[in-house]
């Protein structure tokens, strides 16, 4: 596909297809590299990419028993801490 340069001020612009961009998972950021046969656009590397959809599928319990029941107790919690008054 063949597209047109936009000017901006010091910039070029070079506006995509949304269908094309969604078919490559490039959605509100892109790497870009320039390579011996132009420049490449690739999907930024989002390290939060799926979080959403892992916290919709398994979200947060109202219960935190489960946490509580993690804590490991020692001597020092029942000898030298004290939970401050509120």
């Amino acid at each position: 596909m063949e597209v047109m340069l936009t000017s901006f001020e010091n910039f070029k612009l070079l506006l995509l297809p949304n269908e094309m961009l969604s078919k490559c998972g490039i959605y509100n950021r892109v790497t870009a590299s320039v390579t011996k046969n132009g420049v490449l656009l690739s999907p930024s590397n989002n390290i939060r990419r799926g979080w959403e959809d892992a916290i919709k599928a398994n979200p947060p319990q109202k219960n935190i028993q489960e946490i509580d029941d993690l804590v490991c107790s020692s001597s020092f919690d029942g000898t030298e801490w004290t939970w401050p008054e509120s």
